[in-house]
């Protein structure tokens, strides 16, 4: 069975590798060689589960090639289940369009001073995101693009002490010798080389604010990098989805690519309803009005998961995660199986939320077990408004009792729909009562 020691890495990445010369491994990442400054690549770090990993972008520093800068900037979807047959072209795609696509466009130890502020002042971070890009800028010969990060730091955390006197503590560093700001920076690329195992890649270079500016390009900068040549992708991988509405397409997933909802490994509607009938994980698309977008995943058997049980008679419970995408507002429900009642629903969750980004506006769970209907409502800010209501078996039957038929994804919204209802929400937004 495929997992994710560094020789399964290795394994999967093995005909980019031999495609790539200018790619190489070394341990747990995938990186652009020669190094001279950046570490540009991707990073499979383990995860919980010894069958998949988790893919991490590296564009940082190799002085300051902290964990918790790149780890931060995960790959979403990428290096799940090894043991799929799709896997090693599914990440070898995923790698080429998120990782090194990007990374490949960035050659300037300016240019990664940039970005890590930006993800700084975007999202916060550690300790050492927060440090990096003032020694970045320092080291690219741009102090002036330290010390207005800084400003803006100040300016964004006007009413925090704390953080106030770390930004002053910082500035410091503007005024350190440079040639010692060097010589310790060279030092430390040199103790990160040894540590990541990189010394077949490296190229021991000058800081650009050690060199003349016309010289950076050929002696401190990064080399440029394309995604051509790549391993091509086998037809029959992705599909697009449907355009029509009331228009089903199936898949065993779905992801982006080029910027665009894909569908992963399609299936035909008699695939498909085979593997419902079989209770087999498999993935409906479809737009059931004009301006709206459905996904509808059945959770089911996956055959080759080594986290399946191996009895081929065995029944997983129904469930389903629902994904329902309008003009201005996002509906996410979770329908999971009661193991010991068949038909009968264990949970219903719905989260309504006013865009996909945003955190939810309301959310209800109805549980069975202790008949308990939980509401979270924060339609009129916060503080929210938390509720329970006890519900007998007999309240609850109209929403867990449920069975579904292939493909009948109206009479799906439809139940969400009447639940919302029920628990004071009122109707599905842009939900129509029925096929247009």
């Amino acid at each position: 069975m495929p997992g994710t020691r560094p020789a399964d890495i290795k394994r999967n990445l093995k005909p980019l590798l031999a495609l790539r010369p200018d790619l190489a491994v070394a341990d747990r990442a995938l990186v652009i060689r020669p190094v001279r400054h950046v570490l540009r690549g991707a990073f499979f770090d383990r995860t919980g589960d010894g069958y998949s990993f988790s893919v991490s972008r590296m564009l940082v520093p190799l002085y300051d090639a902290h964990f918790d800068i790149f780890l931060r900037d995960r790959v979403r979807g990428a290096g799940r289940d090894v043991w799929e047959q799709h896997f090693q072209m599914l990440l070898l795609d995923q790698l080429a369009e998120h990782v090194f696509a990007p990374a490949g466009q960035v050659t300037t130890l300016s240019a990664v001073a940039e970005r890590l502020a930006g993800t700084f002042r975007s999202q916060g971070g550690g300790n050492a995101l927060f440090k990096a890009p003032v020694r970045a800028f320092i080291l690219a010969g741009a102090p002036e693009r330290a010390e207005a990060y800084l400003d803006d730091l100040a300016r964004d955390n006007a009413v925090r002490p704390l953080m106030l006197r770390a930004i002053q503590e910082l500035r410091s560093e503007l005024d350190r010798d440079i040639a010692e700001l060097c010589a310790e920076a060279h030092a430390r690329e040199a103790e990160m080389v040894a540590a990541l195992k990189l010394q077949s890649v490296w190229e021991p270079s000058p800081f650009p604010v050690e060199e003349p500016k016309a010289s950076h390009a050929r002696r401190c900068d990064e080399a440029p990098f394309s995604i051509r040549p790549w391993v091509p992708t086998p037809e029959g991988l992705f599909a697009d989805e449907p355009v029509e509405t009331n228009t089903p397409s199936f898949s065993h997933g779905q992801l982006v690519r080029a910027g665009r909802n894909m569908l992963l490994l399609p299936l035909t509607r008699e695939e498909a309803e085979r593997r419902h009938h079989a209770r087999k994980d498999y993935q409906l698309t479809v737009r059931p009005m004009e301006k709206g977008r459905l996904t509808v995943h059945y959770l089911g058997k996956r055959p080759k998961s080594p986290h399946d049980p191996k009895d081929p008679d065995f029944l997983p419970s129904l469930s389903i995660w629902l994904s329902l995408d309008v003009p201005g507002w996002h509906v996410q429900a979770t329908l999971r199986g009661d193991l010991d009642r068949q038909g009968w629903l264990g949970d219903l969750n719905v989260e309504i939320s006013p865009q996909r980004s945003s955190p939810e506006a309301w959310c209800a769970a109805l549980r069975s077990r202790s008949g308990v209907l939980e509401i979270t409502d924060r339609r009129e800010g916060e503080p929210a408004r938390r509720t329970e209501i006890p519900m007998t078996e007999a309240e609850m039957a109209p929403y867990l009792g449920a069975t579904f038929a292939f493909s009948d994804y109206w009479a799906l919204l439809h139940h969400v729909d009447a639940f919302t209802r029920m628990a004071g929400y009122g109707p599905l937004p842009g939900l129509p009562e029925g096929p247009a």
